[in-house]
């Protein structure tokens, strides 16, 4: 949607999961766009200053780390298949008590 309303947008993408960035580079590919370049970058890393060199950015996207219950009711299999841990530590962030079973 950005580079629909800025075509002209330079876009840096990044994701610590090469397999993230194999699928967007195809996304991309389909949508026509070609004036992206991506890394594999975990942006939370100590050393990120002298991975990525310092610019200055007009705008920035995040998709950010979910627990992906907002697809249970669309895919009701996926909360059954979930760990328990995983379910609560979501539990905790969302500060409700843990999940019992």
């Amino acid at each position: 949607m950005l580079k629909d309303i800025q075509p002209n947008v330079e876009l840096l993408v990044s994701d610590v999961r090469t397999s993230i960035l194999e699928n967007l580079q195809r996304r991309f590919k389909e949508a026509g766009i070609k004036n992206f370049h991506a890394k594999v970058l975990d942006l939370s890393d100590d050393n990120v200053d002298q991975i990525l060199p310092r610019n200055q950015f007009d705008n920035i996207l995040l998709d950010a780390p979910c627990s992906g219950s907002g697809t249970w009711d669309a895919h009701p299999k996926t909360c059954t298949t979930s760990r328990k841990r995983k379910l609560n530590t979501i539990s905790r962030c969302k500060n409700e008590l843990p999940l019992t079973w």
